[in-house]
């Protein structure tokens, strides 16, 4: 593997744990939400 073939797969990798912590985070925000609009 050259240069940048291994650049690219770090980014793949942030770019897939960016997505997840994001998706995560939204999914409890809109939990949180849901409960405050419940009280």
């Amino acid at each position: 593997m050259n240069q940048g073939e291994i650049l690219s797969e770090k980014i793949v990798k942030l770019l897939k744990t960016a997505g997840a912590l994001l998706f995560i985070g939204l999914r409890r925000d809109r939990w949180y939400l849901n409960r405050l609009g419940e009280a």
